[in-house]
């Protein structure tokens, strides 16, 4: 987060001071531009200069306003495969764009189901399916993509930031890096409409909805808690970088004081705990490295072992951390020679971790042994945990030459109380990317400066079960209608997939978050151009991001066909109506079935639930009756609702429309939204 903050404001400071002529940081060569809607380009350049364009065999000027900005604009045209170029001068520069196409543009965003790429390789959790086939095919010159860096601004709107410098076109040598759902999305597109199609990536992994949503949004919908937040942190730039000056400062004073006083403490524990580093210490009852919390401070050590690989030997190496910080201090060993060290008290960006290795600290052709000694906190004003990973590559340039498969083991726990409080962190809650409008400022609002056809959200789980997440949502959609300026612009949403459940068939029914959010968002196909599509039947036991991002791409392209674009086809499952009791069984019939229903593997309805008015659920039997069907269990005589697929993970989600579709889950024992504010 550190970085992320430095750039932000790097940034903000560059463009304060800039005036030479150029376009906007959205435009580069490569870019679709959005058909059937006047072309606007626009940029920076020196007060009172003349900028002439020219585009599609047409000319334009603008005269650059006091506060340097120009804007030229031409007529709308259809979407075309022809290349195009669009050249400006302010009559010392000349900037030309060059293979610019006119399609559809669709602006991808959410947290990392949305990030998860196509990649190269398929890793669980990681990539997509069928990784390599697919990269291997992706030569689709009619895709073009354009990546926003993960950033946030507290007190500024920052201009668009591309993590490859400018817009891509799809290709094996780009698409890898692509939101796996997006180009799945766009490549069915543009197969079935035949036009270019663009895809803006806006997205960052574990961020809540809070982020996205833009002051102004905030406010037309009367949200009070985060309006509140907002108020309290309100301040201008210049007062941010004070104020972020002094957090540091204070850290970097508070947090050597706590650690020497915690390792005064546990001084015995420290001495016992000193051969960890060795290279022959017996730790095959250490357990396998998991993400978990940590509750006031601790000292953990982390040990892996591995053999260079033969084309590896004699070469330097490098040892990398990717993400988030390895630990807010470190010192690492490599075959009992320390090779590394952080204090605690330091900058945390310098706790991402990157060290070349030459060759001669390596066994080249026996085991080696890296150890750890990590300190890990939480400090109790930040609410989530962003250092308590040890994720550590070695990297032979860019090629990763070892897997590193960590064990752990805790050396001390010290929970921080009143008397001996754990510094706050130096970067303040107002500062990260859960905080209101920060995403908004720096990784949304330059996009709205480009008509577009379209948003595709991938988001719920880092705001499953939340009530408040109706009227979130709500604001969101609301929000980014107006700061484009289409009243009726289409979303399209995923729901929350299954996941993480290998032990599925014994859990009872019972309510869980993911369960909710999934309610949640069915209730907004209720507004206008929203549409919902259900991936509750490709979940996956092991991770919350479903490698299958093929068929989420695909039904949300469906929905946009045929939503967006008219088209007379299927593109939604059957949708809960009512379930009427008779008898001992429950009948459920569904909205948007023309034929009989069926399940995708022949066997029986799975995932269906009853209760008696106790509310007591139980799983149960189901049996397809033409377009309905009919729920009963022996542990419920008199049965009163009944629910489907309303928990974490189930593997047997099975029942379909007769065009394949998924049934929604549902509840018939309905929450009330009414009071949710």
């Amino acid at each position: 987060m550190k970085t992320k903050l430095i750039i932000t404001l790097g940034i903000l400071a560059f463009v304060r001071a800039m005036a030479a002529f150029q376009t906007d940081p959205v435009f580069s060569s490569n870019m679709v531009l959005q058909q059937e809607k006047p072309i606007a380009f626009f940029g920076t350049g020196d007060a009172g200069t003349t900028v002439q364009a020219e585009f599609a065999g047409r000319r334009a000027e603008s005269k650059v306003t006091a506060d340097g900005a120009w804007r030229v604009e031409f007529p709308a045209m259809k979407a075309a495969k022809t290349p195009l170029t669009a050249k400006f001068t302010d009559g010392k520069k000349q900037i030309s764009l060059d293979n610019l196409l006119v399609g559809d543009v669709w602006f991808c965003s959410g947290q990392s189901n949305m990030t998860l790429s196509v990649g190269r390789k398929f890793i669980l959790g990681s990539t997509a399916g069928n990784s390599e086939a697919e990269t291997a095919a992706a030569d689709h010159p009619f895709i073009r993509g354009a990546k926003q860096v993960q950033c946030i601004s507290h007190s500024a709107l920052l201009p668009a930031q591309m993590v490859e410098k400018s817009w891509t076109v799809c290709s094996p040598k780009t698409v890898s890096s692509y939101s796996a759902a997006a180009y799945y999305f766009a490549h069915k597109l543009n197969r079935d409409l035949d036009i270019p199609i663009g895809i803006i990536m806006s997205a960052w992994g574990g961020t809540p909805i809070e982020g996205w949503i833009s002051r102004e949004g905030y406010e037309k919908a009367a949200l009070t808690n985060e309006l509140a937040q907002l108020k309290k942190y309100a301040m201008t730039p210049e007062q941010e970088k004070e104020r972020l000056a002094g957090e540091e400062k204070r850290y970097q004073e508070e947090m050597p004081v706590f650690v020497r006083k915690m390792e005064t403490r546990l001084a015995k524990e420290k001495e016992a705990c000193a051969a960890f580093s060795k290279p022959d210490l017996d730790d095959s009852a250490w357990k396998p490295t998991v993400l978990r919390s940590v509750t006031g401070a601790e000292f953990r050590w982390y040990r892996a072992r591995f053999t260079l690989p033969e084309n590896a030997r004699g070469k330097k190496l490098r040892l990398y951390s990717r993400g988030v910080p390895i630990a807010r201090g470190f010192t690492i060993w490599l075959n009992g020679r320390e090779i590394a060290k952080v204090e605690p008290g330091a900058l945390l960006t310098k706790s991402r971790l990157s060290l070349l290795i030459p060759p001669e600290k390596f066994d080249q052709t026996g085991e080696n042994v890296l150890a750890i000694r990590a300190f890990h906190c939480y400090p109790r004003d930040i609410k989530h945990v962003n250092n308590i990973r040890i994720h550590l590559e070695l990297l032979d340039g860019k090629k990763q030459v070892s897997p590193l498969r960590f064990r752990d083991r805790t050396e001390s726990r010290l929970a921080a109380d009143k008397n001996d409080p754990l510094p706050a962190d130096c970067t303040p809650q107002w500062m990260t990317n859960r905080f209101p409008a920060n995403l908004y400022n720096a990784m949304v609002d330059s996009w709205t400066k480009l008509p577009i056809r379209g948003i595709i959200w991938y988001q719920g789980c880092a705001n499953a079960g939340k009530l408040h997440y109706l009227p979130q949502h709500k604001a969101l959609i609301a929000d980014w209608r107006a700061k484009w300026h289409a009243p009726e612009l289409p979303s399209l949403l995923v729901q929350l997939s299954a996941w993480g459940d290998k032990v599925w068939r014994k859990r009872p029914p019972r309510d869980v978050p993911a369960a909710l959010t999934r309610d949640i968002q069915m209730r907004l196909m209720d507004i206008r151009n929203v549409g919902v599509i259900c991936s509750i039947d490709i979940g996956h036991p092991e991770t919350i991001h479903p490698p299958d991002k093929q068929t989420v791409g695909l039904r949300l392209a469906l929905e946009a066909e045929r939503m967006v674009y008219g088209k007379d086809i299927p593109s939604r499952g059957p949708i809960f109506d009512r379930a009427e009791v008779e008898g001992n069984s429950m009948r459920v019939h569904f909205k948007n079935v023309t034929a009989p229903l069926k399940t995708g593997d022949g066997k029986a309805p799975g995932a269906f639930a009853v209760a008696g008015a106790d509310r007591k659920f139980v799983w149960a039997d189901a049996k397809i009756d033409g377009r309905t069907v009919v729920v009963s269990s022996k542990r419920v005589r008199e049965p009163r609702f009944v629910r489907y697929a309303y928990i974490q993970y189930r593997g047997d989600c099975n029942l379909q429309s007769a065009d394949g579709l998924p049934a929604y889950p549902f509840r018939s024992d309905a929450v009330d939204y009414g009071k949710v504010k």
